[in-house]
């Protein structure tokens, strides 16, 4: 990322960067391996912050701020939907070849315009290609 903020850092903003997007999300790193957090898209990156485990439920009323993982929006490839279960999660494909899993609940095409966004304006002149269940962005 250009601002290097690390995993297990604080989520904070960098000079100059500004917060479109927030909320409440799920990364899925396997089958059964899902962990809730915060997703925050900025004008430059997006970063995941897992919620503190607590007994009883309780992590759910904090805010998530350790960082899990994040990446630059110039690194973003493409966005594409795959099923999960019962619901849908959307993969994130970057251009070292990563891969995130996420899913954004009822806020799913929010998102994914927020990101359609936030690339154009890196980007100027190029627009993200809107397919069926793949977002490319060139």
């Amino acid at each position: 990322m250009n601002n290097l903020q690390l995993a297990g850092e604080k989520f904070a903003l960098g000079a100059g960067e500004i917060l479109r997007m927030q909320g409440y999300v799920l990364y899925v790193r396997g089958r059964v391996s899902v962990a809730h957090g915060d997703g925050y898209l900025t004008t430059r990156r997006f970063v995941f912050c897992r919620k503190p485990r607590l007994p009883f439920g309780l992590g759910q009323f904090f805010k998530g701020r350790k960082i899990v993982f994040g990446f630059a929006l110039e690194e973003l490839r493409s966005i594409h939907q795959q099923k999960h279960g019962l619901a849908r999660k959307q993969v994130f494909h970057l251009r070292n070849s990563a891969e995130f899993g996420i899913q954004f609940g009822s806020r799913r095409e929010a998102w994914l315009l927020a990101f359609g966004a936030a690339i154009r304006q890196i980007r100027p002149g190029s627009a993200p290609r809107y397919r069926k269940e793949l977002i490319e962005f060139a």
